[in-house]
């Protein structure tokens, strides 16, 4: 791992934010607190680009079943767990 030192100009909160993190002992060295945070953004930036996909797939789902015939719940389960006696049941359209 290469260690790069960098200025940074911090607001005087952020300052009293390194400040108590540090007293709390939670963190070391303000570069902790600096590369935990950096995790966080990196984590915060997979997690978005995860909604937006689910979002996508949510979406295309919502569109099939406004398109086309879908069953139940209870009809879909009972079909996974082989219960022949399933009733099939379409679903009610908005």
């Amino acid at each position: 791992m290469s260690l790069n030192t960098q200025r940074v100009k911090l607001t005087e909160e952020s300052q009293a934010l390194i400040a108590r993190e540090l007293q709390s002992g939670r963190f070391e060295s303000p570069d902790d607190i600096v590369n935990f945070g950096l995790q966080l953004l990196e984590r915060r930036s997979r997690l978005e680009q995860e909604k937006q996909h689910l979002r996508s797939i949510i979406d295309e789902a919502w569109e099939d079943a406004k398109s086309s015939e879908v069953i139940d719940g209870e009809q879909f389960f009972a079909e996974l767990l082989g219960e022949k006696s399933a009733k099939p049941r379409k679903r009610k359209r908005a």
